[in-house]
């Protein structure tokens, strides 16, 4: 159950990217702020998950950790350009999103789900995350 709120949640970032990305093709910076505003998002996600309370460097820790959830774009990849080939947020979603990272769509989708389900707390609280995936929609 998880599982599934953790991947609507990304796609609704990659949703939300497909449109920044259209709304401001060509124009300078507009790949970059989309790009930090995907890895915002899902950051965001993970932020109030065992984020450490009052201790910096504790919550500086789970955020560098939740950093690594995000997988890396493949090498000279352009998602901006790969978003704005898609005639729809849900067809850059199936056809686009996942493959735009360096491992192949399917590993990639399962590193990070699996990665961010961890960084969530694991599958003993599904109460407590899934209120929080509630709050994030």
């Amino acid at each position: 159950r998880i599982r599934a709120r953790l991947r609507e949640a990304v796609e609704r970032a990659a949703e939300f990217s497909w449109y920044l990305f259209n709304g401001a093709l060509y124009t300078r910076g507009s790949a970059a702020i989309g790009a930090l505003s995907h890895h915002a998002m899902l950051l965001w996600l993970l932020g109030g998950s065992s984020g450490g309370g009052g201790d910096r460097a504790k919550r500086a820790r789970h955020r560098l950790q939740a950093l690594r959830c995000i997988p890396n774009w493949r090498p000279h990849s352009m998602p901006d350009i790969e978003a704005t080939s898609s005639h729809t947020a849900a067809e850059y979603i199936r056809e686009a999103y996942w493959a735009s990272f360096e491992e192949p769509p399917e590993v990639a989708q399962e590193s990070m789900l699996s990665c961010l389900e961890r960084e969530v707390g694991g599958p003993s609280d599904d109460a407590g995350r899934a209120q929080g995936l509630e709050d994030a929609r």
